[in-house]
């Protein structure tokens, strides 16, 4: 057992995988492994934990009257509020099962589920789910599943999606009240202008959203990942407000199915890496705004284009590097800001007669006529491409 925990604290300590836990103690327990929240979701299964286990635990109340679950079930936490493994047979399981409480500050967060195929390897499967049971709350924390806030269903969901540990099909009626409740969502990304490892006052962004309805946060890789309600999305702007010093902002479109979340944080994560690319994120940055880029862009890499640059662009950057001129980055800053003259010339700290003067002499330069919009169009994709 001792080794065990040798191994344990190795996950531990390098991704701190749910899976990978389960799969060790079900090695050292001879018997398969879930970990589960008290809303019996499983969250992560060892890999002899098959289907058929999976709709036993989750499903096969369906097979008991209402009375004989509230009775077993407060049996069960009763039980588990002790602290120690329970051996039982449900009327409705066909295998005997241990349980085992996941308890932080003595409030319980998830369950250890060991349905025994294994009889004759029951002892060691009581001795291993104790053993693994502080390295559950660990991983659970490290995970984001305990957060300072109670963890409600739309949490877990939330870093089950991001970490890719939520089994959806079982986790989907826990979501039903809201989805009921909540037509379409939004996701925002917050990233860190300093370094990953300094979140600059991180405890902001927790208070505000335990302190507004409907609206979740996870800390995800490098960065914070916050859904919420797209009906409250003038909130949008106070929320900036307290964490623009220390943070950028990306806003997704607006949603319905949350199970899309992923797809949509990916796109906001690329429309913020597409604003600082060309130095537009000072404020908030909308999805909206560059997801035809966004496509544009998957769409050549895709095809491996290997350049698609205007040759207008790469005449105006090479008369620039010989003459010292800034005419690029006028045309850029003109494309990138709605061609208004004096959001250009605020942008660029100039006057806005000198933005006037660089774009009629960029016109008599290079044969150039801004108002064509298949060259408008040209010249505006051809701002991202050096990010291929």
């Amino acid at each position: 057992m001792n080794h065990m925990k040798e191994r344990c604290c190795e996950i531990l300590t390098s991704d701190a995988n749910l899976h990978d836990l389960c799969n060790l103690v079900s090695q050292y327990s001879g018997n398969p492994i879930a970990i589960t929240l008290v809303t019996r979701t499983i969250i992560a299964k060892s890999d002899n934990y098959t289907s058929d286990l999976v709709n036993e635990y989750t499903l096969s109340q369906n097979l008991a009257s209402a009375e004989e679950i509230k009775e077993s079930e407060e049996k069960l936490t009763q039980l588990l509020a002790m602290k120690r493994a329970v051996t039982k047979i449900w009327p409705y399981h066909t295998h005997k099962r241990i349980n085992l409480g996941c308890f932080y500050n003595s409030t319980m967060f998830a369950v250890i589920d060991c349905p025994v195929t294994n009889p004759s390897r029951l002892e060691e499967s009581i001795k291993a789910i104790e053993q693994a049971a502080p390295m559950f709350v660990t991983a659970l924390r490290l995970n984001s599943y305990i957060m300072p806030v109670t963890t409600d269903p739309v949490q877990t969901y939330l870093v089950g999606l991001l970490k890719g540990d939520i089994l959806e099909d079982h986790q989907q009626r826990f979501l039903d009240f809201f989805q009921n409740k909540i037509s379409s969502w939004k996701i925002l990304w917050i990233s860190p202008k300093t370094t990953p490892d300094n979140f600059s006052d991180s405890h902001l962004i927790d208070k505000f959203c335990s302190s507004h309805p409907n609206i979740w946060n996870a800390h995800y890789e490098n960065g914070y990942v916050v859904l919420m309600d797209a009906a409250h999305s003038e909130i949008i702007h106070n929320f900036y407000e307290l964490c623009s010093e220390h943070y950028w902002m990306s806003v997704s479109e607006t949603f319905e199915e949350i199970k899309d979340l992923i797809r949509h944080l990916s796109l906001a994560r690329s429309a913020l890496r597409l604003a600082q690319h060309v130095k537009m994120a000072e404020e908030i940055i909308f999805v909206k705004k560059y997801k035809k880029i966004i496509l544009f862009l998957d769409s050549a890499q895709e095809h491996k284009i290997k350049t698609l640059e205007s040759p207008l662009i790469c005449e105006i950057k090479r008369y620039d590097k010989e003459h010292e001129s800034d005419y690029f980055i006028t045309l850029q800053a003109y494309l990138l800001n709605q061609q208004n003259y004096n959001k250009v010339a605020k942008k660029m700290h100039v006057h806005k007669n000198t933005i006037i003067y660089r774009l009629q002499r960029m016109s008599e330069l290079f044969e150039l006529d801004l108002k064509d919009c298949g060259t408008i169009t040209d010249l505006y994709l051809s701002l991202f491409l050096d990010l291929l």
